[in-house]
């Protein structure tokens, strides 16, 4: 059967979390910048515990959600135990159907997610459910127009409920509120700040008081992040081609949390760690990573999909 849920029970689970949380700062003759692998779960199918791709994830309060592409469906678990709770979906155009989804985002009302958005990106168009999974409200379809959209890919929720969405195709971000009303776009195809090359991955950095402030965006053509305000204004940028400590290739999903930003360095087989600054702390993979697309952390352990292997990979929150 493949390590899968059972294979690593609860305990074993949780044990290694208390473990890791024990040995944070201590080096223990470590390289430096080397982030500790933990555990992964799934294995390839398309059963309540396997994946076909994964990509775009979610981790929040106590929920992980996560864009299962080849199944065209999103999956749902409780994160203390890695236990699953629900999938919804199946191939199609209708409501609640997909083709290929490739990016979810959660809005949520306390411990729970309110609202659950996912970009399905083979039918051009954003799905709305709530945290059940019942469909809710739709919009989008191909093109070049305001809310129109050419592949999208990423999509991210700010603290009003506005949505943003990476429309990959179209080299341009796009913001709506929560029900899919066009609001504006920033970006077009380029190399100069402000422009993309295939913009992919979307993250806000929260500021002091936890509302997001700062949107992040690996810009995956230029093999970079951008930084812009939620009106789209330029405010930074950072990386740059290549395999060394801090440099990127095609990366993809991107999340920000306490001064920190983790990149899924898709090319280089690996994440990436930087600071506010744009500065290298660390890197994990490598080894355990194939084709690393989505990362996400909110709790304990940093959470990557590994779509070259059809599984999720947990990493040591070490920075």
């Amino acid at each position: 059967m493949g390590i899968r849920f059972v294979a690593l029970n609860r305990l074993i689970i949780l044990a290694l979390l208390l473990t890791s949380v024990m040995l944070l700062g201590c080096e223990c003759k470590k390289p430096t910048g080397y982030i500790p692998f933990l555990l992964y779960f799934g294995i390839y199918g398309s059963g309540d515990e396997y994946f076909n791709r994964p990509m775009g994830l979610e981790d929040r309060m106590l929920t992980l959600i996560v864009a299962d592409y080849g199944n065209n469906r999103v999956v749902r678990y409780y994160t203390p135990s890695l236990t699953f709770q629900t999938k919804w979906g199946g191939p199609g155009t209708g409501d609640g159907e997909f083709s290929g989804p490739t990016d979810v985002a959660m809005y949520m009302e306390g411990v729970d997610p309110k609202f659950v958005y996912v970009v399905d990106s083979g039918n051009n168009r954003i799905q709305k459910f709530d945290g059940a999974g019942n469909f809710l409200v739709k919009w989008g379809t191909s093109g070049v127009g305001d809310g129109e959209f050419d592949r999208p890919v990423s999509i991210a929720v700010d603290d009003e409920g506005y949505v943003y969405v990476t429309d990959y195709g179209n080299n341009r971000i796009q913001k709506f509120d929560s029900d899919g009303t066009f609001i504006l776009k920033w970006g077009s195809k380029g190399a100069d700040r402000g422009r993309f090359h295939g913009p992919y991955g979307l993250a806000f950095e929260n500021d002091e008081h936890y509302n997001p402030k700062y949107l992040y965006v690996t810009d995956q053509g230029n093999h970079r992040v951008q930084i812009f305000t939620k009106a789209g204004e330029s405010v930074g940028a950072f990386g740059s081609y290549g395999s060394g400590d801090g440099r990127l290739s095609s990366p993809s999903g991107i999340d920000a949390q306490d001064g920190r930003s983790y990149v899924a360095d898709t090319g280089n087989s690996r994440y990436v760690v930087f600071d506010i600054y744009g500065r290298f702390l660390g890197r994990g993979g490598g080894r355990e990573l194939m084709k690393p697309v989505g990362v996400t952390k909110d709790g304990l352990p940093l959470y990557v999909s590994d779509e070259g292997q059809h599984r999720i990979c947990l990493f040591d929150r070490k920075y």
